[in-house]
């Protein structure tokens, strides 16, 4: 990502991401804390109210350290009931430069996944392929000399059977990942 955020932001979100940035600059790496970006996303996702992202974005360290998030591209392979779904993902990047994903969510074999991986695998193997999504955000934020906050995920349920759509343990799988995403 780039240093200077090149969105079009009010002064009152320009205050929030310095007073952010203020808050957090002892807590983060060098290199974490000059991403404005960073601090724009958590904000947006609290409606601009600093104590609210600042919580989050807390929460969300404290989280990556205790999961060892920043090795889980170099130390973790997925198991290959998860890789068959969820490598090869990225479709492409939009006109703005935003990778973006299909993801056959229709085509999915839930239940033989769930009897093939376990919770914390599937958790891990999804934190991978965001983790992936992010290192190609900041790739073509740096290839595009500009600030890209997202990616784009397409998800298409096409074939989703009522049996895979309402089987309990991917329902509770999918519950856990949005809260985990919520945080």
């Amino acid at each position: 990502m780039t240093a200077s955020l090149d969105l079009d932001l009010s002064s009152s979100e320009r205050e929030a991401i310095e007073e952010m940035k203020r808050r957090v600059s002892k807590d983060l790496p060098r290199k974490v804390y000059d991403e404005a970006a960073l601090y724009y996303r958590f904000l947006k996702a609290r409606d601009f109210d600093v104590d609210a992202a600042e919580t989050m974005l807390r929460n969300t360290l404290q989280w990556r350290k205790d999961n060892n998030i920043d090795k889980i591209l170099t130390d973790y392979k997925r198991p290959e009931a998860l890789a068959k779904y969820l490598d090869k993902l990225l479709l492409g990047y939009d006109k703005e430069g935003c990778p973006y994903f299909y993801i056959a969510v229709g085509k999915y074999d839930v239940r033989g996944i769930h009897m093939a991986a376990k919770y914390p695998d599937i958790e891990k193997a999804i934190v991978h392929v965001v983790e992936e999504g992010e290192k190609l955000l900041d790739k073509q934020s740096k290839k595009l000399g500009k600030t890209l906050i997202g990616f784009i995920n397409i998800i298409d349920v096409d074939g989703l059977t009522f049996g895979n759509a309402t089987y309990k343990k991917g329902i509770e799988t999918v519950i856990r990942l949005l809260k985990l995403a919520a945080r």
